[in-house]
C-alpha cells in the first residue's frame, strides 16, 4: 500500500497547498497499491497532519458530495447536508481507529484475512467491490447531470459519459491529477463566489441552526437515519481513509490530520446546500430544472449563462474532475475485481489483458444500469455502502476487540457473521429495490443495515458459543 508513495512523491508542500483535492488522485493511489499486501513503510511515512487532512478530505469531496448534497437540498433545504455532516462525524470516529491502521498498515481485508481466514478476506474484498459499484453509478449520474446542464439529453449524456469513462480508465490520468485537483478547487471558489452574489452568505452562516430545524421537519426519519448511519459506519472502515492515515509520519500527525479533516468537511458540508437555497430564493433557476443540475447551472449563471464561453468554462471545471474521478474509480474497481478472482480464471499474458478489459466493460455497464435506474445520487451511493458496512462491521469490530485484547472472537464466529451479514444485506438490497414500500422508514440503506448487522450479530454470538462449548471444532487457519 505504501509503496505507491515512493512514486507519488507526496509531501506537505505538495498536498497542503489546497484544502481540497480530487477523488481521482485518491483512487489512483488505491489502484496502484491495491494488491500489495506486504508494504514496507520504512522511509515512506512522511506526511504531516495537514497533508493527511487534505488527503482525507479528498476522499470525501467529489461529485457525489457536491451534486448529491445539492440534489437533496433542492427538496430538503439545509437538511440536505445530512450526508456530508455524517462524513464529518465519521472522520472524528476514524481518529481512534486510525491509530490501529497506522500500526498494522495493511488493507482491511488483509487484516481480517490474516486473523480470521481467507474466506473473510475474500468476502470483504467482494463487498468492497460492490460498494465501488454504487460509487461508480453515482459518478456516472453526477457527470451526466453536468453534461445535461450544457444541453445534451440526459439519456445520451449518461451513455456517452460511461463510454468516455471506460476509455479514460485505461489512460494514466493520475499524471494530470494536479490539473484535475486545481479545477475542482476553481469550481469551489466559483461556487462560493456565486453564493456571495446570490446573497447566500447569511444562509451559510445560519446553516447549522437551519439544518437542525429542517432535519426533523423536511426529511423522512428513515431516510435521514439511514443516510447518517451508513456514512458514519463507512468512514472508519473505508479503504480511502486507511490508504492515507498509514502514510502519516507519526500517530500524532494522523490524529491531528483526522481532526482537521473533520473540521474542513464540516465547513464544506453546507456550501452546496446554501448555494441551492440561495439560487431558489433568488429566482434564477429555470422552471423544471433537475435538482442535480442546479450547481452546474449556478456556475454557468456566474459566467453569464451556460451558452456563454465563461459559463461553459466554469461548468467545465466540474466536468473534468468528474471524468477524472469516475475513470479512476472504474480503474480501482477493475483492479479490485482482478485481484479478487482466482488466478486460473483471470489467466496470464494476453488472456489476462483480455480478462481485464472484459471486467472493465462489465463494471462500466453495471454503472450505466445503476445510473439509469433513477433515484438520488446519495441514495445510490449509500445503498451499496450499507451492504459493505453491514458485511464488514462485525468482523472489523471483532478485529479491534482482539487487537486491543478485550475479547478474542474465534475465526468460526467471525466467518459465520461475515457470511450471514453479507447474504442478508444483499438479499434485503435486492428485495427493497423490487418493492421499495417494504423498506423501514422508506429507506433501503436503513433496512439493509438493520437486518444485515442484526443477523450478523446473532451469527457472531452463535459462532462464539459453538467455539467455546465445542473446543474440538476445527477453526479456520490463516
Amino acid at each position: 500500500m505504501l509503496s505507491g508513495a515512493r512514486d507519488a512523491k507526496v509531501s506537505d508542500a505538495s498536498v497542503a497547498d489546497a484544502a481540497v483535492t480530487i477523488s481521482a488522485d485518491v483512487a489512483d493511489k488505491i489502484a496502484a497499491n491495491i494488491s500489495k499486501n506486504d508494504p514496507d513503510p520504512a522511509g515512506l511515512r512522511r506526511l504531516g497532519s495537514f497533508s493527511v487532512a487534505a488527503l482525507l478530505v479528498s476522499g470525501h469531496y467529489g461529485m457525489g458530495f457536491l451534486l448529491g448534497t445539492a440534489e437533496s437540498s433542492a427538496t430538503w433545504g439545509m437538511a440536505g447536508s445530512v450526508y456530508p455532516m455524517a462524513l464529518a462525524v465519521g472522520t472524528i470516529l476514524l481518529l481512534p481507529v486510525a491509530q490501529i491502521y497506522w500500526h498494522d498498515v495493511a488493507q482491511i481485508w488483509t487484516l481480517l484475512g490474516r486473523r480470521y481466514g481467507k474466506f473473510v478476506q475474500q468476502l470483504s474484498s467482494i463487498m468492497s467491490w460492490l460498494s465501488f459499484a454504487g460509487v461508480m453509478g453515482a459518478q456516472v449520474a453526477a457527470g451526466a447531470a453536468i453534461v445535461s446542464a450544457l444541453g445534451l439529453p440526459r439519456f445520451w449524456a449518461t451513455a456517452a459519459l460511461t463510454v468516455v469513462l471506460g476509455v479514460l480508465s485505461v489512460l494514466p490520468l493520475h499524471r494530470l491529477s494536479w490539473v484535475v485537483r486545481g479545477l475542482l478547487l476553481v469550481s469551489l471558489v466559483a461556487l462560493v463566489t456565486a453564493l456571495v452574489q446570490l446573497g447566500g452568505v447569511t444562509a451559510y452562516v445560519s446553516a447549522p441552526v437551519a439544518f437542525s430545524q429542517t432535519l426533523t421537519t423536511s426529511v423522512p426519519w428513515g431516510q435521514a437515519l439511514g443516510i447518517f448511519l451508513t456514512a458514519l459506519i463507512t468512514v472508519p472502515i473505508d479503504m480511502k481513509a486507511q490508504q492515507f492515515v498509514v502514510q502519516g509520519r507519526s500517530p500524532g500527525a494522523v490524529s491531528w490530520g483526522c481532526a482537521i479533516a473533520a473540521v474542513i468537511v464540516l465547513a464544506l458540508a453546507f456550501v452546496p446546500s446554501a448555494a441551492v437555497v440561495a439560487a431558489q430564493q433568488s429566482g434564477i433557476l429555470p422552471e423544471g430544472i433537475a435538482a442535480r443540475e442546479i450547481i452546474p447551472y449556478v456556475l454557468g449563471w456566474l459566467g453569464g449563462g451556460i451558452d456563454k464561453p465563461l459559463g461553459i468554462l466554469l461548468v467545465g471545471t466540474l466536468l473534468m474532475p468528474a471524468l477524472g474521478a469516475g475513470s479512476a474509480v472504474l480503474r480501482v474497481q477493475t483492479q479490485l475485481t482482478m485481484d479478487s478472482l482466482p488466478k486460473a480464471l483471470v489467466g496470464e499474458g494476453l488472456r489476462q489483458v483480455v480478462s481485464r478489459e472484459i471486467i472493465r466493460v462489465f463494471n462500466a455497464g453495471l454503472a450505466l444500469i445503476l445510473a439509469f435506474k433513477g433515484g438520488s445520487i446519495i441514495g445510490l451511493m449509500v445503498a451499496f455502502y450499507a451492504v459493505y458496512g453491514a458485511a464488514v462491521l462485525w468482523p472489523f469490530l471483532a478485529y479491534i476487540s482482539d487487537r486491543l485484547t478485550w475479547t478474542k472472537f474465534s475465526p468460526l464466529a467471525v466467518q459465520l457473521s461475515a457470511g450471514m451479514s453479507a447474504a442478508v444485506a444483499i438479499t434485503v438490497l435486492v428485495v427493497t429495490q423490487l418493492d421499495p414500500a417494504i423498506a423501514l422508514g422508506h429507506s433501503t440503506e436503513l433496512t439493509v443495515l438493520v437486518f444485515g448487522t442484526g443477523f450478523g450479530l446473532v451469527a457472531l454470538l452463535a459462532g462464539q458459543a459453538i467455539a467455546l462449548w465445542l473446543p474440538t471444532t476445527r477453526q479456520a487457519q490463516t
